[in-house]
């Protein structure tokens, strides 16, 4: 009796995972729970997208700065990406001396303050300069984030609607 119920919750499992695959009546039997996890594996591997390299945008902030306009800043780009599901990744240059030294050899000469060192938030997408808060902002209003991010816009955003209403024109 054990057996034949392992192998019901298995079928059902099992159609779970096929989805569409197994015809509805049709049962399926397993010797063992065993051989059902192995099928069941096997299926799940099969059914998973392939996994390809995705770009990673990275904001790089300070934790612990002294300035709150500095921070609300911050805040503003990481609320704004984490809100609209976009990926990124934090890169602390108040903890992390590699970061900060990363951070300003890799904003653009043209993109420096006039003097000091460039001040967080500053925006790349991996390696690639995306601009500062400021360029961001901009961005924003503009309804453009996902081009200044290098990304491409997701269907229904505002940002693909303007696109395509611009390619219409």
């Amino acid at each position: 009796m054990r057996s034949s119920v392992q192998s019901r919750v298995g079928v059902f499992a099992f159609t779970v995972c096929l989805k569409q695959t197994i015809e509805p009546g049709n049962l399926l039997l397993f010797s063992s729970p065993q051989q059902f996890l192995h099928i069941r594996i096997q299926i799940i591997s099969r059914l998973q997208p392939p996994t390809t390299p995705t770009m990673v945008i990275k904001v790089y902030i300070a934790s612990s700065s002294g300035s709150t306009s500095i921070k609300k800043q911050q805040q503003d780009v990481m609320g704004f990406l984490g809100a609209n599901k976009i990926r990124f990744e934090e890169c602390d240059i108040a903890a992390n001396e590699t970061n900060r030294k990363w951070m300003r050899e890799n904003v653009p000469e043209e993109s420096r303050p006039a003097t000091g060192n460039p001040l967080p938030p500053q925006i790349f997408n991996e390696s690639k300069y995306c601009g500062n808060y400021e360029a961001f902002f901009d961005a924003r209003e503009d309804n453009a984030v996902y081009a200044f991010l290098g990304l491409t816009a997701p269907p229904g955003s505002k940002e693909a609607e303007a696109l395509l209403k611009k390619a219409q024109e």
